[in-house]
C-alpha cells in the first residue's frame, strides 16, 4: 500500500510544475482582466443611475466582446438576463425574438448543420470534390473554392466550415509535397479559407447573419432562397475570379507537378476507419 505522504521527488515535481502553470496564464489575458477591473468603479457610479444602465450594459458587452474576456454566446445571453433582472427596459423587446418563426428556422438550420459536421458527410463531400479536380496546385485551389461553395448552404457556420477544411488543406499540402508555411501551402490554406469563409454571403443559408438580416426585412420584401442566390451571382463571380487570380499569381509554386490521384483517395479512405 502506498504511503499518503508525498516523496521528495513528488514534492519537487509539484514545485517545478507551479511555474509552468503560471506561464500558461497569458500576459495578454491578464491585461484584459485588469482593464475590465479598472473600470469597475466607473461602472458602479453610472449603474446607480437607472437612466444610464442601458448604456452601461451595452458598453460592457462591447468591451467583453472586443477584449474576448468571455465567450460570445455567454456575453449575449448575459445581456438579455441582466436587461430583464435589472428592469432596464421592457422584457418583450428582448425576448420576443425567441418566439418568432425566424428563431426556430435558425435553430433547425444550426441543428442540421451541426449533425452534418459531426457525421463527417461534409468532409467526404470535400474529399470527393478533391478527387474530381487535377492533383496540382491550381486544381486543388479550384477544388477548395468549389468545395467551400458546395458546403456553404449546408452548414451556416463560417467558423465550423473553416474548422472542417483547415485540416484538409494541411493534409492536401502535405500530399502535394509542400513544406509547412511555404508559399504553396499558404496558397492552399487561403483557398480553403476563401471557399469556406468569404463565400458565406452567396446563399441565404450560408451564415446566421444572413438569416438575421433577412428577418429584419419587411415580410413582403424578404427574398426567397433562389432569389437571394441569383442576386448574389455577380458577387460570386467577382470573388471567385479575384481570389483565384490572386492566389495563382502570388502563391503558385514554380514547379507545379501533379501527384498520383490514389494518394488523395487513400487520405479520404481514412474517414471510414
Amino acid at each position: 500500500m502506498s504511503s499518503p505522504v508525498m516523496s521528495t521527488t513528488q514534492v519537487g515535481a509539484r514545485a517545478v510544475s507551479l511555474p509552468r502553470i503560471a506561464d500558461r496564464l497569458s500576459t495578454r489575458h491578464a491585461a484584459r482582466l485588469l482593464a475590465v477591473a479598472s473600470i469597475a468603479p466607473l461602472v458602479a457610479y453610472f449603474w446607480a443611475r437607472p437612466e444610464s444602465r442601458g448604456s452601461v450594459l451595452l458598453i460592457g458587452a462591447i468591451l467583453c466582446w472586443t477584449l474576448d474576456v468571455l465567450p460570445d454566446y455567454v456575453v449575449a445571453l448575459g445581456v438579455i438576463v441582466v436587461w430583464n433582472i435589472a428592469a432596464i427596459g421592457p422584457s418583450a423587446a428582448s425576448l420576443s425574438g425567441f418566439a418568432s418563426p425566424v428563431w426556430f428556422l435558425l435553430l433547425g438550420v444550426l441543428a442540421v448543420g451541426g449533425g452534418l459536421a459531426r457525421s463527417g458527410v461534409l468532409q467526404r463531400i470535400a474529399f470527393a470534390l478533391l478527387t474530381l479536380f487535377p492533383a496540382t496546385f491550381r486544381g486543388q485551389v479550384v477544388a477548395f473554392l468549389v468545395g467551400g461553395l458546395v458546403m456553404t448552404p449546408l452548414l451556416p457556420l463560417t467558423v465550423a466550415r473553416c474548422a472542417l477544411t483547415a485540416p484538409l488543406a494541411r493534409q492536401v499540402a502535405e500530399v502535394l509535397g509542400y513544406p509547412a508555411r511555404s508559399r504553396a501551402a499558404v496558397g492552399i490554406g487561403l483557398a480553403a479559407f476563401a471557399g469556406s469563409g468569404l463565400l458565406s454571403r452567396v446563399f441565404l443559408s450560408g451564415a446566421t447573419l444572413n438569416l438575421i438580416a433577412w428577418s429584419l426585412l419587411p415580410p413582403a420584401a424578404r427574398p426567397g432562397w433562389w432569389t437571394w442566390a441569383i442576386a448574389s451571382a455577380p458577387m460570386l463571380l467577382v470573388l471567385m475570379v479575384g481570389v483565384l487570380t490572386v492566389i495563382l499569381l502570388t502563391w503558385r509554386p514554380a514547379n507545379d507537378r501533379p501527384i498520383d490521384r490514389d494518394v488523395i483517395r487513400r487520405q479520404g479512405a481514412t474517414l471510414d476507419r
